[in-house]
């Protein structure tokens, strides 16, 4: 899934960043680094959703895609509203995240309409998380928010591999 190919590129660019943003974009763009992670880690939440939503389409169940995303920009707005007022950009991030709440409904959905989905994908989601918060982490912190995802990205190869089929 888009998840095992956003989640290296996003890991590289929030390892990357802290070294790169301010020489390359300048300095005004390092507050863009304390969001990032929030933003990836949604990011990564809705690439595991983008093929479910789109097999609901193509399948003529076009009315729980809206439902989901409907409540999505809703519980985004809101998030908004309450959040970034108080935390500015953190705020943005967390309402982002929250919002990801409305996919379980694509889930349903999906799984009413198909059948059961794989739930591996979450594995790799977590693998790739930990070195999202790269920026966020100082000194030998640096590394260690690295060292689950290569455990992590194992375990979900061979959950991949070992899943039964039906």
């Amino acid at each position: 899934g888009q998840v095992i190919i956003l989640g290296p590129l996003l890991d590289a660019f929030a390892i990357a960043s802290p070294f790169v943003i301010h020489r390359v974009l300048g300095e005004r763009w390092h507050p863009v680094l304390r969001i990032y992670p929030l933003i990836a880690l949604a990011v990564l939440v809705n690439s595991i959703y983008n093929l479910q939503s789109a097999g609901l389409f193509v399948i003529g169940r076009q009315w729980i895609v809206l439902r989901a995303f409907a409540l999505h920009v809703a519980l985004l707005v809101i998030g908004a509203v309450l959040l970034v007022p108080q935390f500015g950009l953190i705020g943005y991030g967390v309402s982002d995240l929250i919002a990801c709440a409305a996919y379980p409904l694509l889930q349903i959905g999906t799984s009413r309409a198909i059948g059961s989905i794989s739930h591996t994908l979450w594995v790799w989601v977590l693998a790739f998380s930990a070195p999202l918060f790269f920026p966020y982490a100082t000194g030998a912190w640096r590394f260690a928010v690295c060292f689950p995802a290569p455990v992590l990205v194992a375990c979900a190869a061979w959950a991949e591999r070992h899943r039964p089929t039906k």
